[in-house]
């Protein structure tokens, strides 16, 4: 994932019923997950939930499904990579 999500790059979230999307910057990147700043609160936001993601990457337009695992604190969320698909 490190390869693929870089820090400062803004990702967009998409939640399956497609209300309270939301946008951040991603201010951290481990090897199963990364951290993202969000652009405004996380409301209606859910932990423990797949989340649609889309992002612009130097190869183009990236995809993926993954978790949400939890609300650090206002506006970090931790987002879980393991299940990565394209």
């Amino acid at each position: 994932m490190r390869e693929l999500v870089v820090e400062n790059q803004e990702v967009l979230i998409i939640p399956q019923d497609f209300k309270q999307a939301n946008k951040g910057i991603v201010t951290e990147v481990r090897a199963g997950d990364f951290t993202l700043e969000l652009k405004y609160p996380p409301e209606g936001i859910l932990v423990n939930t797949y989340y649609e993601f889309y992002t612009q990457t130097p190869h183009g337009k990236l995809y993926f499904d993954s978790y949400i695992i939890v609300c650090i604190v206002f506006k970090l969320l931790t987002i879980f990579t393991v299940l990565f698909s394209t």
